[in-house]
C-alpha cells in the first residue's frame, strides 16, 4: 500500500469515531465501525468472485446506503468504482458498460446485473478479504461518467491521490454536523461532500435529488446542519411552503454549479433565514475549483469566488478557463485524444469562458462550446437565460444559436410557460430592455413542454434543443 488512498478516509474514521453514525437513508443508519466491517464483507464477497486491483467494476444502483460500503470495498482491494445512471436506457448502460468494459456488472435489486449488491453482501458476510496487493495512491479508484449530451459518453478517472486531497482540503473548513446529500451516487459531487463530512467524522443523510419534500423531511428529522443545492434543486424547494418545516438546523447551504444570480443569491439567502454560506464552482475533472464566500455576495454579484487552494486559475487571451493543481482527475480512460485536447502542460482547459477582475474574482460567462454567433458577436446563452427567467410567464428557460444566413446565428429562447400565460418574443425583448444588449435578446421564442436536462447537473441539452427548433422554425 502507498500514500494517499481512498479508503483510508473510512479507516481513520472507524478508529477515531467508531460508534458516530456515518451514514443514514431512511430508517436505516450504519457507524463508522459498521460501513467498515460492510466493506471488509464486501470485499470478500468480491475477491471470490475474481475482483484485483486495477479491474473495474460498474454498479448499477439507486441511491443506496451499501452502495457506501460497496465503493470502498473496492478502494481496498484496489479496483475502480465505475458507477452507472440508473435512469439511463438499456442502450446507454450497454454503451457505458463497452467504453469501460468492467470485470463485473453488479447491480441493486431493481436493475440486471451480474450480481445484486444483496447476493454480495450475504456471499461475504462475516468474512475478510484476502491479503491481496493493494492500490498505489496514483492508481484510479473511481470512473465518473461526464454528462456530456452527444457522443460517446466518456469515463473520467480520479486517484485515490486525487480524491483524498479533495476530501482533505475540503474538510477543515468543513461545519460540524450532518450533511444532508441529494446527489445520485453516479455523480462526483455527491461523494465530494460526503467524503469532506467522513473525513471530518460527520454524518451523512442520502435522499433523493428529486424528491424536495424527501430533502426538506430530512433536514427537519435528522437536524441537518448542512446541504449541497444546484439552483433547479433549491428553486423547488423555495416553491414549496418552507413554514411546514422547522429548518432552524440548516446553518450551511450551499449552491453554483449552473447560474447564480445575485437576484436569485438574494432570494436564496432570504428563503433560508441566512444559512446561505457560500456559491461553488467546480467539476468532475477538477473538483471544487473556486468558491465565493458569504461576506462577498454584495462585493462581487455573480462571481464564483477565489480558487481554492490548491487549484491554480488562470484566463487566456480568448477568454477560456484553465485550471491546474494536484486534485486534478487523470484522464478519459481509453481516450487518450481526449485526454490529450483537455491538458496543456497539465493545465486543463475547462472549455468555460470567464473573466478574472483585478482582485483575482473569477465569472463564468459561459461554456465556450455553447457560445452563439450572431452578426459577428459572441453570446454566452447562460447570460440570457439568467435575465429571461426572471419574466413573470417563464417557469423554464434555455437559450440557444440556430443557424442562420444572415445572421450566422439567431439567438432562440426555448420556453416552459407558467400555467395560463402566452409570450411572444416581443415581450421577451421589453424584458431584456435595459438589461442585455440588442444583439443578446432574443429573436425567435420557441415554446416547448419541458427543457431536456441531464440528470445530475441539471444542465439543457442544447443539441436536443437545436435539432428541434430548427425543425420546428423550418416548418413554421
Amino acid at each position: 500500500m502507498d500514500g494517499l488512498l481512498y479508503h483510508d478516509i473510512l479507516l481513520i474514521a472507524e478508529r477515531t469515531w467508531p460508534g458516530r453514525t456515518a451514514v443514514r437513508q431512511g430508517d436505516r443508519s450504519r457507524t463508522f465501525a459498521e460501513v467498515a466491517a460492510d466493506a471488509r464483507s464486501f470485499a470478500a464477497a468480491l475477491a471470490a468472485r475474481g475482483v484485483r486491483a486495477r479491474d473495474r467494476v460498474a454498479v448499477l444502483s439507486d441511491t443506496a446506503l451499501d452502495v457506501v460500503a460497496l465503493n470502498f470495498a473496492l478502494s481496498m482491494l484496489g479496483a475502480v468504482y465505475v458507477p452507472l445512471n440508473p435512469r439511463w436506457r438499456a442502450a446507454e448502460v450497454s454503451q457505458a458498460l463497452h467504453v469501460v468494459k468492467p470485470a463485473l456488472l453488479v447491480a441493486d435489486d431493481g436493475h440486471d446485473g451480474e450480481v445484486t449488491i444483496t447476493e454480495l453482501a450475504a456471499d461475504g458476510r462475516g468474512k475478510t478479504p484476502p491479503d491481496l496487493a493493494g492500490p498505489r495512491e496514483t492508481h484510479t479508484h473511481v470512473m465518473f461518467f461526464t454528462s456530456g449530451t452527444t457522443g460517446i459518453p466518456k469515463a473520467a478517472e480520479l486517484s485515490h491521490r486525487a480524491d483524498r486531497l479533495r476530501a482533505m482540503w475540503h474538510a477543515p473548513s468543513w461545519p460540524s454536523g450532518t450533511h444532508v446529500c441529494a446527489f445520485p451516487q453516479f455523480h462526483m459531487a455527491g461523494w465530494m461532500w460526503s467524503q469532506a463530512a467522513w473525513y471530518a467524522g460527520d454524518e451523512v443523510v442520502l435522499v433523493e435529488g428529486n424528491d424536495t419534500e424527501g430533502i426538506l423531511s430530512a433536514i427537519e428529522r435528522f437536524g441537518g446542519h448542512s446541504f449541497y443545492g444546484l439552483p433547479a434543486v433549491l428553486r423547488r424547494m423555495m416553491e414549496t411552503d418552507l413554514s411546514r418545516y422547522n429548518l432552524t438546523s440548516l446553518q450551511a447551504l450551499y449552491t453554483g454549479t449552473s447560474a447564480t444570480s445575485a437576484e436569485f443569491i438574494k432570494a436564496v439567502d432570504e428563503a433560508f433565514r441566512g444559512a446561505l454560506t457560500g456559491v461553488v464552482y467546480g467539476s468532475t475533472e477538477a473538483g471544487m475549483a473556486s468558491f465565493l464566500k458569504r461576506e462577498d455576495f454584495d462585493r462581487k454579484p455573480g462571481s464564483v469566488g477565489l480558487p481554492v487552494p490548491p487549484v491554480v486559475a488562470r484566463v487566456d487571451d480568448d477568454g477560456q478557463l484553465w485550471l491546474h493543481g494536484p486534485t486534478l482527475f487523470s484522464g478519459y480512460f481509453g481516450r487518450p485524444d481526449a485526454t490529450q485536447d483537455a491538458f496543456r502542460e497539465g493545465w486543463l482547459r475547462t472549455g468555460e469562458l470567464a473573466a478574472r477582475d483585478d482582485e483575482g474574482y473569477l465569472h463564468i460567462i459561459g461554456r465556450s462550446g455553447d457560445v452563439i454567433r450572431t452578426g459577428g458577436e459572441s453570446v454566452a446563452p447562460a447570460e440570457v437565460e439568467d435575465v429571461l427567467r426572471g419574466h413573470e410567464s417563464i417557469a423554464d428557460v434555455a437559450v440557444i444559436g440556430v443557424p442562420d444566413s444572415s445572421w450566422g446565428e439567431l439567438v432562440v429562447a426555448c420556453v416552459v410557460l407558467r400555467p395560463g400565460r402566452q409570450v411572444e418574443v416581443q415581450d421577451l425583448r421589453r424584458h431584456c430592455d435595459g438589461r442585455l444588449s440588442a444583439y443578446k435578446q432574443p429573436r425567435q421564442v420557441l415554446i416547448v413542454e419541458e427543457i431536456p436536462r441531464t440528470q445530475a447537473t441539471m444542465q439543457a441539452n442544447r443539441g436536443w434543443l437545436t435539432a428541434y427548433a430548427v425543425s420546428q422554425l423550418r416548418t413554421a
